[in-house]
């Protein structure tokens, strides 16, 4: 299997929502590689680190670096 940016992208990096104390914004981490991003909601928040998430990957694939995949929970 080629891992292309495809893969990584389709891949199930968790991300944490906060909200923002001091004004109605969110913030989203994926903490696994530290990716921030914020929105005035939620999925804007999300959108935001996702596309922050798309540059890290072609960032870390162009300069050949190691990528970490997110762990793999099984739930019953």
């Amino acid at each position: 299997m080629v891992k292309d940016f495809a893969y990584y992208m389709g891949l199930n990096y968790p991300i944490v929502l906060t909200r923002d104390e001091d004004s109605t914004g969110w913030y989203a981490e994926i903490p696994l590689i530290g990716a921030l991003g914020d929105g005035a909601t939620p999925d804007e928040a999300v959108a935001d680190v996702r596309d922050a998430l798309q540059g890290w990957i072609s960032i870390m694939l162009e300069d050949g670096d190691v990528i970490p995949e997110p762990e793999l929970t099984h739930v019953e």
